[in-house]
């Protein structure tokens, strides 16, 4: 399957349903089983779960902004444009005196190779752009010039792909397991009501449930509908760990599947902290151009703005601060045992085996509640 930006924000929006495009019809499937499943079958939106995350995390520290405007909201500004730009993998931003406005790629028409012009969709009006002229046409036909600083194209990565671009099939294989998983359940709760029973001689049809006929039975073992089950279960969560993989946040996705503390989830965060430095700088470049053209249009001082994202802790005294941190997301003794346990491994690295080791036995001791100010003294001595 070819997937564009428009599949990219079906996923993300979870405007999936319903659509033959995404959810497959399995081998002599009946038409009305399969329509079933489409009007029925739930998509877990990991699409949303990855972006999200990251502009969770772009956002974490508020972002530094200086000359802040009182007639634009520079933070808002910087979500919308990552959000678009992550999606999209670029987006564009257009300067007018009523406002800043962002396309994302579903409402850009670009012939900049055919005759200089762009158009530029919005809800209620379409824009013309013509790089020639330098001249934007609304719908309504009324023409005003335009400066090129007011036109600013923005992208997470210099590639300008998507971040959905190598997960976005992983994500429609998990609808599609799911899919299958839940009409599995189905068959198992037809056969517990309809009974295995099927007229001596005959075969079941696929996809039906074959009730008695003229009261002859013939006692059919009921099929492992558990142990198919839990294969499903099983390749549905191997996919939600590729999704992590190849995106930096496996530890972030994985919480579906396996306990991590938040203390455990700061310290699983290399890959995340090098895709948080990509796309915070480069969409605080892009949303900087915007606000200096905004600034050149209006008059003005020039706001600035530059993300502060959570980044991996990359020392003792940011990792103690980040215990602080994740502190309130501790709160069961076996949770605080294996997040001190996991803090003490990266806090002291420097110190000999022996020494982490004494550590961790108090940790056991004191059955996973050993005081902070406990651990700073350890830090600190």
């Amino acid at each position: 399957m070819n997937m564009n930006y428009q599949d990219y924000f079906n996923l993300y929006n979870g405007d999936i349903q319903n659509n033959q495009k995404y959810l497959r019809k399995s081998l002599k499937e009946p038409d009305v089983v399969y329509k079933s499943r489409l009007n029925w079958s739930s998509y877990q939106n990991w699409a949303r779960r990855v972006v999200d995350t990251i502009i969770g995390y772009l956002i974490y520290n508020e972002p530094r902004i200086e000359n802040g405007r009182q007639d634009l909201n520079e933070k808002s500004l910087a979500i919308e444009v990552a959000i678009k730009s992550l999606v999209g993998g670029w987006c564009i931003g257009l300067v007018l005196p009523t406002g800043i406005g962002i396309y994302d790629l579903r409402y850009v028409i670009d012939n900049r190779d055919s005759d200089n012009t762009i158009i530029l969709k919005g809800s209620d009006a379409e824009l013309t752009m013509d790089f020639k002229q330098m001249e934007i046409t609304s719908s309504n036909g009324m023409k005003e010039p335009f400066k090129l600083h007011q036109f600013v194209e923005i992208y997470w990565n210099t590639d300008r792909k998507s971040i959905l671009a190598d997960i976005a099939m992983i994500i429609l294989e998990i609808y599609n397991l799911n899919s299958g998983l839940n009409s599995l359940l189905n068959l198992a709760q037809t056969w517990f009501l309809t009974g295995p029973n099927l007229p001596s001689g005959s075969e079941p049809e696929a996809y039906s449930y074959v009730p008695v006929v003229d009261g002859v039975k013939l006692d059919i073992v009921q099929p492992n509908i558990e142990d198919k089950a839990r294969v499903i279960r099983e390749e549905i969560n191997q996919r939600v760990v590729q999704i992590g993989r190849l995106t930096g946040l496996e530890a972030e996705l994985t919480d579906t599947i396996k306990f991590e503390s938040g203390v455990s989830k700061a310290f699983s965060m290399i890959d995340t902290t090098a895709l948080m430095q990509i796309i915070s700088t480069n969409v605080s470049i892009g949303v900087n151009r915007l606000l200096a053209s905004w600034a050149e249009l209006l008059g003005g001082p020039v706001s600035t703005i530059q993300l502060d994202p959570l980044y991996k802790p990359k020392d003792a005294k940011n990792s103690l601060d980040s215990l602080y941190k994740y502190a309130k997301f501790v709160t069961m003794p076996a949770a605080i045992k294996l997040a001190q346990s996991e803090a003490t491994e990266v806090m002291f690295d420097n110190r000999t085996r022996a020494e982490r080791d004494i550590i961790l036995q108090d940790i056991q001791k004191s059955n996973g509640v050993l005081p902070i100010d406990q651990l700073t003294g350890f830090l600190n001595g």
